[in-house]
């Protein structure tokens, strides 16, 4: 896949360099978490988180959730499709998340569900990344459900900061944390 392919995929949600940031952790965790290396992203959409993702770990398995697969473009691959609830589907899933991308439902309740059914299954060294923390006034006055990616993020933040977790500089609209590799799992 070339170099262009993750800046100019389609995908109007995701600015040049929130793609940079989320090809740079995939290839963070794939690098350093060895193999096989596992990436959950929860949102597709039209799939440009994918393919950075993709782009930085080529040989991690990455699972993509949505809720309904049907509308997206067919040339959106390199993950296997998880169709369902993000809320549910960690029930069944087996194993550590190096990399967790958070796009999915953008209410605080469903964001809240997310962190507490995905986040306890990345691993020492893993990264969570959240989209739209920081939208733009402009987004908020469309989607104002957005404010619910904040707050939930927030109050997850407050007890798990400096506990086992710590706070990555990251551009635009995300939010992104890394757990201690010294901490337990």
């Amino acid at each position: 896949m070339a170099e262009l392919d993750y800046l100019n995929c389609p995908g109007a949600q995701l600015t040049t360099s929130e793609r940079v940031f989320l090809r740079d952790q995939a290839a963070r965790v794939w690098r350093d978490c060895g193999a096989p290396t596992v990436i959950v992203n929860i949102g597709v959409m039209w799939g440009a988180s994918i393919v950075c993702l993709r782009m930085g770990a080529p040989t991690a398995r990455i699972y993509g959730v949505d809720i309904d697969f049907d509308t997206y473009p067919a040339k959106c691959s390199g993950f296997v499709p998880l169709e369902g609830d993000s809320t549910k589907l960690h029930e069944g899933f087996e194993g550590p998340v190096h990399l967790l991308f958070v796009d999915g439902d953008h209410h605080y309740d469903t964001v809240a569900k997310d962190i507490a059914g995905w986040v306890p299954k990345v691993p020492v060294g893993g990264i969570v990344i959240f989209h739209d923390y920081r939208p733009t006034a402009h987004n908020l006055k469309q989607f104002p459900e957005l404010r619910g990616v904040k707050r939930a993020v927030d109050e997850w933040a407050e007890a798990a900061l400096g506990d086992d977790w710590t706070k990555l500089p990251c551009p635009d609209s995300l939010a992104a944390f890394r757990r201690y590799p010294d901490a337990p799992s």
